[in-house]
């Protein structure tokens, strides 16, 4: 989970695409609710994560991963 950078409770969410070695080829925000910063961050973290086939998809996987951020 990236760093919170505001004082403000939100969710980004992020379509992704992982080729079939699991490393991710693109990230890209759908909808968000968060700072461009917090936005980024989290952007950040998820281009960090490597994935591992579980199927027997020949080529790359479309996917989303939503951050959910409660500041309290």
């Amino acid at each position: 989970m990236p760093a919170v950078v505001d004082d403000a409770s939100g969710a980004v969410r992020f379509r992704i695409v992982v080729d079939k070695n699991g490393h991710i080829e693109s990230v890209v925000p759908v909808s968000s609710s968060v700072s461009k910063r917090q936005e980024e961050l989290c952007r950040e973290a998820l281009l960090k994560v490597a994935f591992e086939r579980t199927g027997t998809s020949p080529g790359q996987t479309t996917g989303y991963y939503t951050f959910t951020i409660t500041v309290r």
